[in-house]
This record gives structure tokens, sequence and C-alpha cells, in this order.
């Protein structure tokens, strides 16, 4: 029974891998900011705060929980029943912000540390009185909610943040979220992990064999992003900074409504435009022809735990100028990397990973990272993530309603600018995240970038509204 327990907490492979790889510098939590008003000029105080949220913790139950490691890290580290208190999950931050780019400088040196999963896996920094980004005078608080990509991924914020601010009181439910077990279990955690690496040599043969024989079978094609590469890689070293930048801006999309084009499709477009400029005015090539985005699996990934997401590689098309042609074009090719991600070949390719044992994998994964970081592999332009919290969103505190919802991933090496996307009602905003200046790329200008989005966001709806209604 208890070793049934142990083994029915334990993280699937990617999720552990969004564990481990997680460290000080570069940490892969998902942060969700969510702004709200203070009607009437009403700023609560640390009392109110917390007393909302203590009236709110039975809704997220779920999150109960902490991550224990197996002993010598033999095996895949389990989930723990935990104690869920308001006072170790959400801290009232007192200093007020002069500016709401002030709060954003706040947030980011933040987000530059990752939460201790192994305590708690999840923690809510509330900031009242911050300067309104809409309205001189007025103030607003914000919820930037930080959680382990361990246990919550882009697609569970909408249902965390409806479990916080929702009307309707609907429990927290995470998708692919292991139990946790009642109390850590050290001996069948280091047992399970020697005998699996005492067998896996043979396993590993086995499929070896097979894949070659597939490979025989079928020719395979390549990975996009590797035909072409540049065979000799850049592999100076890229210095690691714990500092970073966040800004947010608010594009109108009033004038899509109603067209079939997906955020992601447009939202790429603007930026494949906006970098292209950004990069022809400091006389320099894109970094790739390729962006990052990540792509939701169907249900033959449940035994990938959380992250049931894969990574799939967009050409960002620039060799075509016209922005509405653009936009059709990059649709297209997020449709078929999205089919070819979700594919059975590649959901297979997955589940193959999670039988080796944890030391191999994890030797392996910081083998990959260290190699993506150095330039030793072909990297991306950019890294792209969407979380669409729906059309009907209703949320509030007692002080004021919702204005708008934005967020943050984690930094990919090598990556200038980094984008999320996220939309609550009517409301749309675009997150840039990127490293701080250093002594290696001092005239990165994250302001110019942003200045040079908004303005290709406009170019873009406007183009995409006299083409008509577009593709998916």
């Amino acid at each position: 029974m208890l070793f049934r327990e142990w083994r029915s907490a334990r993280l699937s492979w990617v999720d552990a891998g969004n564990y481990f790889q997680s460290i000080p510098g570069r940490p892969t939590d998902w942060w969700s900011f969510a702004v709200f008003s203070e009607d009437r000029g009403r700023t609560p105080d640390r009392g109110s705060i917390l007393s909302f949220f203590d009236s709110r913790m039975h809704l997220v139950s779920a999150l109960a929980r902490r991550i224990a490691d197996a002993p010598g890290s033999l095996d895949y580290p389990y989930w723990v029943k935990a104690d869920l208190a308001v006072d170790d999950v959400v801290t009232v931050h007192d200093a007020r912000s002069s500016t709401f780019e002030d709060w954003l400088g706040s947030v980011a040196r933040l987000s530059a540390d990752g939460v201790d999963a192994a305590r708690c896996p999840w923690q809510v920094h509330v900031f009242p009185g911050v300067p309104d980004p809409d309205e001189p005078g007025a103030t607003v608080t914000v919820a930037a909610i930080q959680a382990s990509h361990a246990m919550l991924v882009g697609s569970s914020a909408r249902g965390l943040l409806e479990a916080l601010f929702g009307e309707e009181g609907r429990p927290l439910e995470v998708d692919g979220l292991a139990p946790p077990a009642g109390t850590t279990h050290p001996v069948a955690a280091t047992t399970h992990g020697i005998a699996r690496l005492a067998i896996w040599p043979v396993v590993a043969l086995g499929g070896l064999v097979r894949a070659n024989l597939e490979a025989r079978r079928r020719r395979q094609d390549p990975l996009p992003g590797t035909v072409g590469a540049d065979p000799t890689p850049d592999t100076s070293a890229v210095a690691q900074t714990n500092r970073r930048v966040i800004r947010i801006l608010r594009p109108d999309l009033s004038a899509l409504a109603g067209r079939s084009w997906t955020v992601t499709a447009l939202g790429l477009t603007a930026v494949s435009l906006a970098m292209e400029r950004y990069y022809r005015e400091r006389g320099e090539d894109l970094p790739s022809e390729y962006a990052a985005v990540p792509v939701a699996l169907g249900e033959s990934a449940a035994g990938l735990g959380v992250n049931r997401v894969a990574g799939g590689l967009v050409p960002l098309h620039v060799e075509i100028p016209e922005p509405a042609q653009r936009a059709a074009t990059i649709a297209d090719s997020l449709a078929r990397e999205r089919a070819r991600v979700d594919s059975a070949e590649s959901i297979d390719a997955m589940h193959r990973t999670g039988a080796a044992p944890y030391p191999v994998f994890r030797r392996v994964s910081r083998a990959l990272a260290h190699a993506l970081a150095s330039g030793a592999v072909p990297g991306v332009a950019t890294a792209l993530s969407s979380v669409n919290c729906g059309a009907d969103v209703r949320w509030s505190v007692p002080w004021g309603h919702l204005k708008f919802v934005a967020g943050v991933q984690a930094l990919v090496p090598r990556v200038d600018f980094m984008h999320t996307f996220a939309r609550a009602g009517d409301a749309f905003a675009v997150t840039v995240l990127a490293p701080a200046r250093d002594d290696l790329r001092p005239d990165r200008d994250i302001d110019r970038y942003v200045e040079l989005l908004d303005q290709v966001f406009a170019e873009v709806s406007a183009a995409v509204g006299r083409a008509g209604a577009g593709r998916r």
C-alpha cells in the first residue's frame, strides 16, 4: 500500500525536469499578474488582503503539497501533503511604487528567484497602491502569482485565477497533477531507483534496436530548425545574469472581433515584424529564423503529468513583407507544427524518454541545457506562450474589479526577448521579458523593441481587418 502511494505521487519526467532545472538565476516558474482596480481610491491594508486570500484557501486545496526528493536523487521526486496556510503563501509588499514601471522593476527582481518547491511550490505576491497604468492619479492592486512549472502550466492559470478571484467559488483542479503521498517514502524511492538503474541497460538496448528497425522502415524527417544549421555555431561563453527587465503593452485588437485568426498566429506575426525591424535598425540579422511555441498535447499525453506540452518550432517567415500574407503563412506553419508535435510518433518518443532512470535523465537534460546555452545546438530567435482566460471573466477582489491579466514565462538562453500573451474578457496584454543589459549586449533596448511591437500590432490588426476573415 505504501509503495503504491509513493509510486502514484511521483512526478512525471517532464514535470521533474521543470523542477530540477529551476535554479537560482534561471528559474522555470510560471508567473501570472492579475491587476485589479482600487475603486473610490480604497487601497487595502495588509489585514484586508490576507483575510480575503484566507477565505479562498479552501478552493485551492489541490496545491497543499510540496516536493520530496528521493535519497541521493536515485529516483524521480514525488509529491507529499503539506499544510496550506495563508501566511506561508501570500506576501503583502508594503513598499509603494512611484510608477507602474517601478512596480515592473520590483517584480522583475522577484522573478529571478524560483520558489522553493520542497517547502511550498507557489507564492502570491500582492502589491497594493500601484499607480494605474491607464488612469493618472488612480491606483491598482496587483496579485503576482508565482508557481513551480512542475505543478502548474499556462493552461492551468485560468483555473487558479478563477479559484482565487472568481464569483462562483469553483475549486481548482489541475489536469495531470499526481495525488500527494501522506508522508515521505525514502526506502521505497531508494529501492526502486536502484532496481531501475540495474535493469535499464537491457531496456535501453531493446529500445535502440526497435528505433533502428523503425528508422530503416521509413525515412525520418529532420526537426525544423536543424536543416541548414550553421556547422560552426557560436560556442563563445554566455554570461548568465540574474537581472531581467519586464514590460507590458496592451494593444487594441477590437478590429479583429469575430475573425477566425488565433491570438498566437497574430501575435507571432507582430513579433516577427517587430524583431525584424529591431535587428535591422542595429544592422544585425535575426538570431534565428524560428520561434519556440509550446503546443498543448492531446489525451494520449496524459502520462506526461501536468506539463502536457511540447516545444514547437515555427518559422517567422521574414521573407514575406506584407503583414496579412505573413500572418496567413505563419498561421499555416503553426497548424502544421502543432499537428507534427501532437502526432502519435512524437508522443510515443516522449513516453520512451520517461523510461530512463532519473539519474540518467538528469545528466542528459543538463548536458542538453548547457549545449543550448553555449550555442552548440541551434537556438531560436524568440519564445512565445499564450494564455486564454476566456471571454466571460468575472473576477474581483472586495475593493475592486479586474482590469487585465498578464504573465511571464522562463527565460530561454541566448534569446533577447520572450513574449507572453494573455487574454481575459476583452482585455489583452503582451508581456515582454528580457535579460538586463550586460557587457556582451550593452545595446539591448527593450523599450525601443516594445515601441516597435506596439506599432506593428496596429499594422497587423489593420492589415488582417482589410483582408477579411482569416484562416486558423
